[in-house]
């Protein structure tokens, strides 16, 4: 600060005026660094002060615990704590010396003091412990064959087919020269099939469809694998009977038991070979035989007089054939009963609408109680062009 009265002039640069003033200003704020550090230093000193007594304090009661009587067990026993354990250990002693960093002590036996159990964190109550959840719906046990893969799939038209087939015809005969030839019959018969629709529902919330992931698409699959099922048993043994279709085993001839001879002995692919044996006979080509899982299962586990197994492998995987002709095996199929026949030119299932899935709340009050109804239905036709191309039988009825 310039104390110069008002006029007067400057003094000259290199005057004592100047020099006097810088050392002023110098030591002032010299004066200023020095008063802050006796601050700091009265507070650090008080602060050690205090940890010091702390420090007594803890070594007062560590000669206390080390004049207990011999034999309890450190750190833990009828009257030990953690915070013993603690203030015992050389860790900490070395930490409360310097003050400085951290440590760490280890623990031995600590459940002794307390078992961790499942309860004992709370999972009674929700959210504690979070539940894992598998994604998607574990479906049921589907089957993995359909008896519709035995057979052509046509397209029609329209709700009732009508066809002719040849029952029976007049073989042809040798002619002597000259002679007239022969004259031959050819006895028709006509035969029709109709369309039938096949069908399942089932009643949902919209909610629950909206809600749960999975859902929608489970519901599909086991509604089409039940519509399936029905088509499977339909194919076999409907009865014709509308709405029935006209099943497979129910137009196909009966298994001639005498091809076979009791006295020659007989198993199960003993009384397949007659069948196939009789399709043959009836001038037609078996491609296929239809049988139980259990009966199947019997036929794998026969053996030879020595125990060796005469349809494949235990080791191997075992094709299920018999005779050179493929099996289907299914359930469907009743145990203890079997199908042999032509399925590639003596039968086809005609498509008049495969199996769909439709959702609607137009049922009843569905609309104003937000339920919906699931429905899968189709519209087939069993065409059996060839009965006799068919031989359904027991695999328990002995041969004559």
């Amino acid at each position: 600060m310039d104390t110069r009265e008002p006029g007067t002039p400057h003094p000259p640069a290199d005057s004592s005026y100047y020099r006097t003033f810088s050392m002023s200003v110098y030591e002032d704020a010299l004066a200023g660094v020095l008063a802050g550090l006796k601050n700091d230093l009265s507070a650090f000193y008080a602060n050690q002060n205090e940890r010091y007594k702390a420090m007594v304090s803890r070594m007062d009661e560590i000669e206390v615990r080390a004049s207990r009587p011999p034999g309890r067990t450190w750190p833990f026993d009828s009257s030990g704590t953690l915070a013993d354990a603690l203030h015992d250990s050389p860790e900490w002693k070395a930490f409360s010396m310097t003050g400085r960093g951290g440590f760490a002590i280890a623990v031995p036996d600590f459940q002794r003091k307390a078992t961790l159990t499942i309860s004992g964190v709370g999972s009674s109550v929700s959210g504690v412990m979070p539940i894992q959840r598998v994604g998607g719906i574990i479906p049921a046990a589907l089957r993995t064959f359909r008896l519709r893969e035995l057979l052509r799939q046509p397209p029609v038209d329209t709700g009732l087919i009508d066809f002719v087939r040849v029952k029976d015809y007049d073989p042809a005969s040798p002619v002597s020269e000259g002679s007239d030839k022969g004259q031959n019959a050819i006895n028709f018969e006509a035969a029709s099939a109709k369309v039938e629709c096949l069908a399942t529902w089932l009643p949902a919330s919209r909610q629950i469809l909206q809600d749960l992931t999975g859902l929608q698409e489970a519901v599909n699959v086991h509604l089409l694998a039940a519509l399936m099922d029905l088509e499977d048993v339909q194919i076999l043994f409907g009865d014709g009977n509308s709405p029935n279709l006209s099943g497979l085993t129910t137009q196909a001839a009966a298994w001639n038991i005498s091809l076979l001879t009791a006295n020659d002995g007989y198993e199960y692919p003993d009384i397949i070979s007659g069948a196939i044996q009789q399709v043959r006979a009836s001038r037609y080509n078996p491609t296929g035989i239809v049988l139980n899982p259990a009966d199947w299962g019997k036929m794998t586990r026969l053996k030879d007089s020595t125990g060796r197994y005469i349809i494949g492998d235990p080791q191997t995987a075992t094709e299920t054939r018999l005779w050179g002709l493929p099996c289907a095996v299914t359930d469907a199929m009743t145990a203890g009963h079997f199908l042999v026949g032509d399925f590639v030119t003596g039968a086809a299932l005609a498509m008049r609408m495969d199996g769909v899935i439709e959702v609607s709340d137009s049922h009843s009050d569905y609309f104003i109680k937000n339920l919906l109804a699931i429905r899968c239905e189709e519209r087939v036709a069993l065409l059996c062009y060839k009965p006799n191309a068919f031989v359904y039988g027991s695999l328990t009825q002995s041969p004559a």
